[in-house]
């Protein structure tokens, strides 16, 4: 693959907007908890975007096809601009649900789509997208941070930095080389042709691990909170989190050719059941950050093993089918399973209780689906990573 060295600015710092939008976005479980609402209501509240995903995403993807990526990522990111207000000005959790329904139609494919239109840029010029995705990591990282701070001027600020995010986003994304709103060509070499079979199973176990950290990101606010950690807490524990990632996903394209993307998949649901399942036993604020640092090998490791194989590995007529399921399993079924299930058990048993039992429920879950891994080692001969 030719390397480009110019810094990918155009790429990185729509990479940086939409994840930091995503950011902001992680606060709206601290916003309906500081509105007194139970953490069922918590969880139904922040399983509504995945849920809406799963009609959204695959809709958005066909129109992105059609007319373009770019014109529909800017379409989405400007009217999720002014619609995320509703949320902000509900006065009852039935008009909650509401306006979330509305808002995040549009909100839910911001993120696919963008990352959709960098990916494309960077084959394009025949370059990694790992490097690139650093950015989004950073933007992930500073807002959630800067919001932590200044949530305490007003909850309002959640949905300001949303809407000044958005609009940047709009005005960037129609900077990126036309090439890169088009999908459906094999612009790079691609490595040893993948399975239709290997892709569904690596799914299997990417909603594994999306179910444990959707209940993590939809209930770590009240997790903070219980521990009594202060109000800044939510925001600063997401910003470790994210930059967590850097160093994986600065080594990615090493780590995959050396281990192979399901093994990498497989790891990482592992480390995230383990992480979650630990932070039950933490008590002070300097503990629950450092056990943050393991996210730096969770959701990353299987959102880009996954994201990497469709890129890399599958046939590019198949891309726009193949990116819109990926997205339906990750941040739709596992990101709505683990805010619902989880609001349910921490009303019924609490917060540590949820956290420790989920979290046994990912590690097992993993190793369950290695096991087919084991055993056909031992009827086959591998000769390169899956």
């Amino acid at each position: 693959m030719k390397k480009v060295n110019r810094i990918p600015f155009k790429e990185g710092t729509l990479q940086w907007l939409i994840y930091g939008n995503l950011g902001a976005y992680s606060l709206l479980a601290q916003f309906f908890d500081l509105r007194g609402f139970s953490p069922s209501q918590i969880g139904i509240l922040m399983a509504v975007m995945p849920l809406v995903s799963l009609l959204s995403n695959p809709a958005w993807f066909r129109a992105g096809a059609v007319k373009n990526d770019k014109r529909i990522f800017a379409l989405l990111a400007l009217v999720t601009s002014i619609t995320i207000w509703g949320v902000y000005l509900s006065s009852s959790f039935i008009m909650a649900v509401l306006a979330m329904v509305l808002s995040t139609f549009f909100l839910a494919s911001v993120v696919p789509l963008g990352d959709a239109i960098v990916m494309s840029s960077m084959k394009s010029k025949g370059a990694s997208f790992n490097f690139v995705r650093v950015w989004g990591t950073l933007g992930f990282t500073l807002v959630s941070l800067i919001l932590g701070i200044l949530i305490g001027f007003g909850l309002f600020v959640i949905f300001l930095a949303i809407t000044i995010l958005m609009l940047f986003a709009v005005l960037m994304s129609g900077r990126i080389s036309s090439e890169a709103g088009n999908r459906g060509t094999d612009s790079v070499q691609k490595a040893q042709p993948g399975s239709i079979f290997t892709f569904v199973f690596m799914l299997v176990g990417l909603l594994c691990g999306s179910t444990v950290i959707g209940f993590n990101n939809s209930f770590f606010p009240l997790y903070t909170r219980t521990l009594d950690l202060g109000i800044h807490a939510a925001g600063t524990g997401f910003a470790v989190m994210a930059f967590s990632e850097i160093p994986f996903l600065l080594l990615a394209g090493t780590l995959i050719r050396r281990m192979g993307n399901l093994r990498i998949l497989m790891l990482g649901i592992f480390l995230s059941g383990m992480r979650i399942s630990l932070m039950s036993y933490m008590s002070s604020e300097l503990s629950v950050m450092l056990i943050q640092l393991l996210h730096g090998f969770n959701y990353i490791a299987s959102y880009y093993a996954v994201f990497d194989y469709i890129h890399t590995r599958l046939p590019a007529r198949l891309l726009p089918g193949a990116q819109a399921v990926f997205w339906m399993v990750n941040s739709g079924l596992g990101f709505f399973i683990g805010p619902v299930v989880g609001g349910f058990m921490i009303d019924r048993i609490g917060v540590m209780q949820t956290y420790r039992y989920l979290g046994i429920l990912a590690m097992v879950g993993a190793l369950v689906v290695v096991i087919p891994i084991l055993m056909s080692r031992q009827t086959q001969k591998v000769s390169k990573p899956l």
